[in-house]
Parts: structure tokens; sequence; C-alpha cells
């Protein structure tokens, strides 16, 4: 879910093939939130040629059905790395709304990101 807790990816971490399409659910309630695609460089920045949601708002009480947006994995072995560009009322990302797909064993971990 996105913006579930409130400022989080649930899970902030997944492995996918090649081929298959993720789900963003916008469940959090209230709130304004995104996916955009970043890298680990340059946490928290879009990167360019990325993807990037728009900002999906969720009213308070709401219950569904939710927005969801859909990315498909085109390369397994490559990470991609992606964050909530909220600013408002703080910054999500640096409050840990960011998340890694195929994170990979090098130690470019979501935690260090």
């Amino acid at each position: 879910g996105v913006g579930e807790n409130p400022l989080t990816f649930s899970p902030d971490n997944v492995v996918a093939a090649e081929g298959d399409i993720i789900q963003f659910v916008f469940d959090g309630s209230p709130g304004q939130h995104s996916v955009v695609q970043s890298d680990f460089e340059n946490p928290c920045q879009p990167l360019d040629g990325g993807f990037n949601s728009g900002f999906v708002d969720v009213a308070a009480g709401f219950s569904g059905p939710f927005q969801v947006y859909e990315l498909q994995v085109k390369n397994a072995s490559a990470p991609i790395w992606f964050y909530c560009a909220q600013i408002t009322p703080e910054p999500h990302c640096p409050g840990g709304m960011s998340g890694v797909i195929n994170q990979g064993s090098g130690g470019n971990t979501i935690d260090e990101y």
C-alpha cells in the first residue's frame, strides 16, 4: 500500500521477475501521495525519463476502490528505486516513504537509501 502507515510503501523491498506487473495501491487515508522513480545515487530526486504517477488524493474515511498505478518490470537485474514526492506538511521521502524493486545483493540497500 501507498501511504498506509502513513509515510511508507508496504512492502518497501520487492523481488520481481522480468515481465511482472507491480501494483502501487494508493490506500493511505487521508493523504496525497505519489510514486516517482529515482536512483540510489540521487535519493528523493526524480530520475530523468523515469516513471511518475502524479499525486493521488485519498480522502479521509475513503474505503475504496483505491487508485492503482502499475509498473511492468522490464529488467529484473536492474534495481528500481522509488519514493513519494509529496513535501507537505513535511517531505515524505526523507521521512521514510521510499522503496526498491529488485534491490540485489550489492551494498545499495533500502536502509542506506
